[in-house]
């Protein structure tokens, strides 16, 4: 019977393969795009197959959900006709298939009060009002020998009992148990340790260590350093990617080229900035440019002058966008582009980097470095960067890490009660930290939201552990200090909360990783982050003890500094056979002090004098005579030394099972350029570059996207997105020729999604028909109710707030739907104190926000009073009433000053002159301002009349 299905399904659909499932059913499958097509047959435990369970499923890989499942009854005459039949339908469905805009799953029809709607499949993300349609299928993909095990045993009775049918067909077919979690290897293949190169062997840096590990080495022995040949680089997290990185920097910049850093974080790329300015800062020269930083005519020379920039995505998306007006020289000069934590491609903000590598390669044709620790399709990667800038592309692809890493997966009780399911995780997290058997253990615990993670620290405390929460919320210096006192492995702080703030690149490793579930809100966390903050556990941490092993020749207790020392970043390193040399396991506290190297067996001091003798009065020194000996050393006296290094990821969750298969079974990559919501904020900046003209120039655009390569690419959205800009008057024309309008520039040069523009375009227009420019409410919709500002979620604490806030405005503008920021941001210009984070990433965008509405007011004839929209920019940055505002141009008064000036009562200039509020005004303002301050402001009321 199986053989009758495979050839039907070879027959109908081409390339398939074999796979099982935990529930014992066997799965021919073949993939179409983002879909797979499975077709499905139950088996006993005589591997006797159950013919009426033969079902054909639409599976979506993306979203980890079934779409739709076909039942065909196999012992019919008629059996591969239905199975034609249903297969027909399948065309059909999966050509119909909508994805939600928001996690990209597919969307359901669902019926309410007899209409029809299509509501996305994964009700955990998105309203919350649609179920899932089936179940998640973990399968184990089966080779040939197991396959051919399985198709010649089809009849034989086995003689396993029905309970066993699962760990029957495991150990026969000789799959996997799940103890073990694999990582398919593609590439080239890593050096042993008994070839890796030393350090001393790459002239172009220093490095505090003598031989670079298996990935490093693996790099250097092919001299993809020097070749121009991409790479993509699939190692685990802490394997030495940075440092592979730095190796084909160095290169670069000997040939006098630019590098270029690009990351999805901030934070992240402040880090590589502050760590290659003492690296390279010495002979080059390195520049920064993020959000965070102003592009002033003085920024916009250095980072052309600079030979190494570190830039975030997006900022990569920008620039390039305005290469053709601004001929940034950096973008021509470029020899190396690193694009570090590259499986952000497949994550919500992956359109801008794909967009970004197109654009930049059809400038320059840089050589270009992929990093990732979670990005299982490398070959498709690989293959794509070629077509980007037509160069061959290698790949060192590894499940290898230096301190290994095991996985754990506790449940929660999931009983549909959010807060009863929050304390589940919080007390299940409560238990790891608590262990008696690792009392003297560090453990990183990342939450999703910062309740949680309020509620699990006071919980910690009050078991009398030393706790802190780090968050975005803190100040820069607090944030750094808490890092410090928790990488200290001495330090009293032992546990440290987090959010995943930590998770992306930050060096801040613990032996024990808690996640403390799997949802953030109502969404659920993405399996990238998953595996980035699993990767914190276990990093290399400095040691207690040096290990010294004679090298032959100067053996002397009482003269440790004359011998040869090298220093070890991880006690992995000990494996390696350097017998005969001196090890230096360095401990935190002498990081910076100690410079050893290997010179005419001498330790060479640095400047601050520390040498052997004074490090001993506080270090623990055992002599030994070879490495193996100094290990064995260890191991006999501190046990649990060796086990500091193995890390332990725990990830709370409600159904272990399917975790566990989602971390084996890493999900790939997939673009996101595609997607409905961004492809127009693209296609606008394309036809605004004059890259693309007509329908044409459209095609050969997407021909070098990675969505194409995937087969990802939908005739039907693509027509869709340009009927969006057509009917939102982002673009004229037609398919021989498109023009973007100035609604459309807005979108392209001020970077907002075309979803953003068409709401500020049809408010502003609404609010001048209607002339209601003194209204608040009426303001704080139409600025800050863009779509990419806002969410459907509104806390329970903000529910009055919005309800109160929506009957007032709905009397204004009658069609305005629910949201949270505007209602914020109402209460806030009206002089009311608003908890900073709800409006900050606003507030941060403020003036590009400000640059945008000028530009459309401009292009729909909107006139307003000289100074308007500063003014108005004004009381949205400092939370301001209309009257009160005014207070800010009068000299000696600041922000600060206003907020106590209108709390007294006085928001005017008239109420600041007035003489009988003099006495609160000298209060406020002291006596030394107070003359400077009232001459001010009766200059700024006799300008207004036009007095002099």
């Amino acid at each position: 019977m199986l053989n009758d299905m495979l050839d039907w399904a070879r027959n109908r659909w081409g390339y398939v393969g074999l796979a099982l499932d935990s529930d014992g059913f066997v799965v021919i499958k073949t993939v179409d795009g983002r879909c797979e097509r499975w077709l499905c047959t139950g088996i006993n435990a005589h591997f006797d197959f159950v013919e009426q369970a033969v079902q054909l499923v639409i599976f979506d890989s993306v979203s980890n959900l079934t779409y739709r499942e076909y039942q065909v009854a196999w012992r019919t005459e008629h059996a591969v006709r239905c199975l034609d039949s249903a297969a027909d339908e399948q065309d059909i469905d999966i050509g119909e298939l909508d994805y939600c805009p928001k996690c990209y799953a597919h969307k359901m029809v669902q019926f309410s009060q007899g209409r029809a709607m299509k509501l996305c499949s994964n009700y955990a993300v998105c309203s919350g009002k649609s179920k899932t349609n089936g179940r998640i299928y973990p399968l184990e993909h089966l080779n040939a020998d197991q396959q051919l095990f399985l198709l010649s045993h089809g009849n034989d009775d086995l003689g396993y009992p029905a309970g066993a049918i699962r760990a029957s067909m495991t150990r026969k077919l000789g799959l996997t148990t799940g103890e073990e979690l694999s990582q398919s290897t593609v590439g080239l293949s890593l050096v042993e340790d008994s070839d890796l190169i030393k350090t001393s062997e790459f002239t172009l840096l220093n490095y505090p260590f003598s031989h670079f590990n298996r990935v490093q080495s693996t790099l250097l022995k092919n001299q993809i350093h020097t070749k121009n040949v991409n790479l993509v680089l699939g190692t685990a997290t802490s394997s030495g990617k940075t440092v592979c990185a730095e190796l084909c920097m160095a290169h670069t910049l000997a040939k006098r080229e630019v590098v270029v850093y690009v990351s999805p974080l901030r934070s992240l790329t402040q880090e590589k900035y502050d760590d290659w300015s003492h690296t390279f800062g010495a002979q080059y020269k390195i520049a920064i440019l993020t959000g965070d930083y102003a592009l002033s005519p003085d920024k916009n020379d250095e980072i052309n002058q600079a030979d190494i920039l570190c830039i975030t995505s997006e900022m990569l998306d920008s620039r390039t966008r305005k290469y053709g007006s601004e001929r940034s020289a950096w973008i021509d000069r470029v020899g190396l582009l690193v694009v570090d934590e590259s499986h952000i491609i497949g994550t919500e903000r992956g359109h801008a980097v794909e967009a970004g590598l197109m654009r930049f390669t059809q400038f320059n044709q840089a050589k270009i470095l992929f990093m990732s620790a979670t990005m299982p399709n490398v070959e498709q990667f690989a293959q794509w960067l070629s077509v980007l800038n037509g160069l061959q592309s290698e790949i060192i692809n590894s499940p290898w890490r230096p301190t290994p890493l095991t996985w754990h997966f506790p449940r929660y009780v999931d009983n549909g009660n959010y807060k009863q399911s929050r304390d589940s995780r919080i007390n299940e997290a409560l238990k790891k930290v608590t262990d008696a058997e690792k009392s003297d253990e560090k453990y990183l615990l990342f939450v999703h939201d910062k309740a949680t993670g309020a509620d699990l620290l006071r919980k910690v405390r009050a078991q009398g552990i030393d706790a802190e929460f780090h968050s975005a919320d803190l100040k820069v210096n607090v944030r750094q200090q808490i890092e410090k006192e928790f990488k200290d492995p001495h330090g009293k702080l032992r546990v440290l909360v987090s959010t995943s703030t930590l998770a992306w690149g930050c060096n801040v490793p613990a032996q024990n990783v808690v996640i403390v579930g799997t949802t953030r809100g109502l969404s659920p966390v993405e399996i990238e982050d998953i595996l980035q903050m699993a990767g914190r556990a276990g990093r290399s941490l400095p040691a207690d003890y040096f290990v010294v092993a004679p090298d032959g020749n100067s053996y002397a207790q009482s003269s440790l500094d004359r011998l040869s020392l090298r220093i070890l970043d991880s006690v992995a390193e000990l494996d390696m056979s350097t017998a005969g040399s001196v090890i230096d396991i360095r401990h935190a506290g002498n990081q910076q002090d100690i410079k050893a190297v290997n010179n005419e067996a001498r330790l060479q001091r640095r400047k601050r004098k520390v040498n052997m003798r004074q490090v001993k009065d506080h270090q623990k020194v055992i002599l030994a005579q070879s490495v193996e000996e100094a290990k064995a050393w260890i191991a006999h006296n501190d046990p649990q030394y060796l086990a500091r290094y193995h890390g332990h990821c725990y990830l709370i969750c409600a159904q272990p099972k399917v975790w566990e298969h989602r971390i084996q079974q890493a999900k790939p990559v997939h673009s996101q350029l595609v997607n409905e919501a961004t492809l127009g904020f693209h296609i606008l900046a394309e036809v605004d570059a004059g890259t693309i003209h007509n329908q044409l120039d459209l095609v050969n655009w997407f021909d070098r996207s990675l969505a194409k390569l995937q087969g990802l690419v939908e005739q039907k959205v693509v027509e869709s997105v340009l009927g969006d800009l057509l009917r939102t008057q982002m673009l004229k024309g037609h398919d021989e020729q498109y023009e973007i309008t100035e609604i459309g520039k807005v979108s392209s040069r001020w970077y907002y999604k075309p979803e953003d523009v068409f709401h500020w375009h049809t408010a502003l227009r609404f609010v001048d028909h209607a002339q209601i420019w003194d209204n608040d409410d009426a303001l704080a919709w139409a600025i800050a109710g863009a779509p990419s500002y806002n969410t459907d979620y509104i806390q329970r604490s903000q529910a009055k707030l919005v309800d109160d806030y929506m009957k007032r405005l709905q009397r204004v503008v009658p069609f305005a739907s629910e949201m949270a920021l505007p209602a914020d941001m109402a209460t806030y210009l009206s002089g009311k104190t608003v908890q900073y984070q709800k409006i900050n990433g606003f507030k941060y965008d403020l003036s590009r926000v400000f640059q945008a509405l000028r530009q459309i007011a401009k292009a729909c004839a909107i006139s307003r009073p000289d100074g308007y929209w500063h003014m108005l920019e004004t009381r949205f940055r400092y939370g301001t009433t209309a009257d009160s505002a005014k207070l800010l141009c009068v000299e000696e008064v600041g922000v600060m000053n206003i907020r106590k000036l209108v709390k007294a009562g006085i928001v005017s200039l008239d109420d600041f002159i007035d003489v009988e509020r003099r006495s609160e005004v000298t209060r406020i303002l002291g006596h030394k301002k107070l003359e400077t301050a009232l001459a001010s402001a009766r200059k700024i009321i006799r300008s207004q009349y036009g007095v002099e």
